[in-house]
């Protein structure tokens, strides 16, 4: 393997600029006169160096292709242009007719600097020639790089189609060794990539200083870059410690309040202080192979107790070393200590950890445990190409702990952690008996409705496959029959389901839009109104046979809309990215809007409207909190703050059943409580510490709250106490 001495981004940049551009282009086509002169022979010009460069290998040559245009790339344009931080991207298209470009994105211009025939970015010499290329074109005095595609942990990044290849581990590490650029911040927008195996061999580089990565898949979205790196545009002094944890905070605002991907987590991570625990690893693992004869049996109830991502044999390095450390069968003192000092050292490794409900037990790292077909089909593969299986010690304890062990699914470890199968968004009542619960399914990733007819003391469940929808989001029903549902279908279009029987049966309509749809209003038979993601507004007139409007126009989502009469209605929402919160108000059945508040540091997740002149708003941060409940009395030309602060707790939704009793509901079991017209609020307590998502009283004292828990919480007293009903889900 050929090995390159570590310089400086400068110093490689000014050895490079010696070579003919064509050397640096790589047979580089022609380009435009508005972009760089890459296939001329005279030596390029010294570029200006900036503070940072933000660079992503973007290996579109796969069923990912799509994700470019509709979510990463509008999400860079929203970025302010800043000539201290360069924003560029290599995109190897899909096929190979269309080749790779280089292109630079400021602000809303995005320019092509370059363009090449097709790539394989399933290779790593192709990895090495991109990071040698952002060094020479675009210098800084820090460098983040972001590897763009499909995922799996130590077995590979970054699939090509086209070539049938991909990039694993030892690629992984020759690239970087080879390129010799040192690397700030290395993200890894593709599942799986927080492991310790990757972690480790990276480490052995010396060239990469914090790694962002989810131990759990990552959605279509991707990262939410737009919240990433907008303190950065703004700030181009950022360490990379803050761009490294900004991306975290980011994540964490875009994909909490979606509550779908309740099963998300990203992490930034210190790799000097994975390297520093070497020893201690090692010494854990011979512990752990000396006592195998007499411990397996505990080993495989630690697995069975810990977390894993998704459909894959990672476990939470942290999760499953602190259930050894506690464990009172395991009698080794020793092993207990080492188990410990293990737990202790990957959570120190975390600089920054943000995880939904469902993934809440991640801790920043997972741990290939390789059993059953896993270990069968990957265990060669492994030791062959993972430093850390040999170096560590950790192919050899695998190989004994399997020793034996058939290759069938009794082999593979079975998590039982205590959480939620399922949670849910929205639950409404028409009257005492008759009510809907909506949400989705953590399992099957699918959308959920049940209904009940007796109050709540029975319910039925539907989650066709038909409905290809990870969630519902909202309810809206005008009477005991007559029914919508909102919500999102995850890649080609958005969920819009109608019930003309009071859910016993659901239709299918379309709204010709792929955004996440997140409210809805009925106001009659005819006329229904949805809210979605970035700007999306849609109506119809004819009871959903058609339906018109906003889709997916600007970066604000709207997260709510309620009318009081056919032309008097609200809608509320915000943009993520820069925390601010918006209300919108139309006259005039929607044909305008007119903005009434912008309300900086948080946003609005609810409006409900009492009357033409009366309507409420909550919202918050879903980092930091920073709940707020806002009232106007005069139709919006002012709206007042009724409740909030900094130390609030992020709201979600707000009910009243008259003009004094009214309820918030938010995150961590929060429920508030008014009983004179939101002059004061007061908490009630609740048996739930999951965040709540919505409430809904038929009357001052009959009332059912819902979120992110299995739990149906419903009180006859007006929140004093509580009974729990569930949803039996087949």
């Amino acid at each position: 393997m050929k090995r390159s001495r570590i310089v400086t981004l400068g110093s490689l940049a000014i050895a490079l600029l010696m070579l003919p551009a064509a050397a640096l282009a790589g047979s580089a086509r022609a380009a435009s006169p508005a972009r760089a002169a890459s296939g001329s022979s005279t030596p390029l010009a010294a570029p200006a160096r900036a503070a940072w460069t933000f660079a992503l290998f973007v290996n579109a040559d796969n069923d990912l292709e799509y994700t470019w245009p509709r979510f990463t790339l509008p999400a860079l344009k929203a970025l302010q242009a800043s000539d201290e931080v360069n924003v560029v991207a290599m995109i190897d298209w899909r096929g190979k007719k269309r080749g790779v470009q280089l292109v630079k994105i400021s602000g809303r211009s995005v320019d092509v600097v370059a363009e090449w025939p097709d790539k394989d970015f399933g290779s790593g010499e192709t990895l090495e020639w991109f990071l040698k290329q952002i060094a020479v074109r675009f210098p800084a005095d820090h460098l983040a790089v972001d590897l763009w595609d499909h995922g799996y942990a130590w077995r590979y990044i970054s699939r090509d189609d086209t070539s049938g290849q991909r990039i694993n581990m030892p690629e992984l590490r020759r690239a970087l060794q080879d390129a010799a650029v040192p690397i700030d911040v290395l993200c890894f927008d593709a599942c799986n990539m927080a492991n310790v195996d990757v972690i480790y061999q990276i480490g052995l580089t010396g060239l990469v200083k914090y790694v962002v990565g989810s131990e759990e898949t990552i959605d279509q979205d991707g990262y939410p870059y737009d919240g990433a790196l907008g303190p950065l545009a703004a700030d181009p002094g950022r360490t990379p410690e803050e761009l490294a944890a900004d991306m975290v905070t980011a994540w964490q605002r875009y994909y909490r309040p979606l509550r779908c991907f309740s099963w998300v987590s990203l992490s930034a991570l210190d790799v000097a202080s994975v390297m520093r625990a070497r020893a201690g690893l090692r010494a854990w693992v011979t512990s752990l192979r000396d006592n195998l004869p007499q411990f397996r049996a505990r080993y495989a109830a630690a697995l069975r107790h810990s977390i894993y991502a998704w459909d894959t044999w990672h476990v939470d390095l942290a999760d499953v070393a602190a259930h050894l450390a506690v464990d009172s069968s395991i009698t080794d003192e020793r092993l207990k200590s080492l188990s410990a000092t293990v737990a202790s050292d990957a959570r120190g490794a975390v600089v920054a950890l943000a995880n939904g409900s469902y993934a809440s037990a991640f801790q920043g790292m997972t741990l290939w445990w390789g059993t059953g077909h896993d270990w069968t089909r990957y265990g060669a593969a492994y030791r062959a190409q993972v430093a850390f299986a040999r170096q560590v010690g950790w192919y050899g304890f695998l190989r004994d702990f399997n020793a034996g062990r058939g290759p069938g699914p009794a082999a593979a470890p079975d998590p039982k952690l205590d959480r939620a199968d399922y949670g849910l968004t929205d639950i409404t009542f028409t009257d005492a008996d008759h009510g809907w619960a909506a949400g989705y399914d953590n399992v099957t990733a699918r959308a959920i409705i049940g209904r009940t007819t007796d109050g709540g003391r029975h319910w039925t469940v539907k989650r066709p496959s038909w409905w290809y929808a990870y969630t519902v989001s909202a309810l809206t029903f005008l009477d005991a029959r007559r029914g919508w549902a909102v919500g999102s279908e995850g890649y080609d279009g958005s969920l819009i389901l109608k019930t003309t029987d009071g859910g016993r049966s659901w239709t299918w309509q379309t709204g010709r839009t792929a955004q996440y749809l997140l409210g809805a209003d009925a106001l009659d038979a005819s006329h229904v109104w949805i809210a979605g993601s970035r700007g999306t507004r849609l109506q119809t007139t004819d009871a959903g046979r058609h339906w018109s409007g906003v889709r997916g126009s600007s970066n604000t989502d709207l997260w709510s809309v309620d009318f009081c009469d056919a032309r008097h209605g609200w809608l509320a929402g915000g943009d993520a990215a820069t925390g601010t919160g918006v209300i919108k108000y139309t006259d005039d059945g929607g044909a305008t809007w007119v903005t009434q508040a912008l309300v900086p540091g948080a946003v609005i997740y609810k409006v409900l409207a009492l009357d033409g002149q009366r309507a409420w708003a909550v919202g918050g941060d879903p980092v930091s909190g920073a709940g707020i409940v806002l009232h106007t009395g005069d139709a919006g030309q002012t709206w007042k703050t009724s409740y909030g602060g900094p130390a609030a707790p992020w709201l979600g939704d707000v009910t009243f059943v008259d003009a004094a009793n009214g309820w918030v509901a938010g995150e961590r079991g929060t429920l508030l409580r008014t009983t004179d017209a939101g002059e004061s609020w007061s908490r009630i307590d609740v048996p739930t510490t999951q965040d709540l998502t919505a409430a809904c009283f038929t009357d001052a004292s009959n009332g059912w709250v819902v979120g992110d828990g299995e739990a149906i919480l419903h009180t006859q007293d007006g929140g004093l106490t509580w009974t729990t009903h569930e949803l039996t889900i087949k």
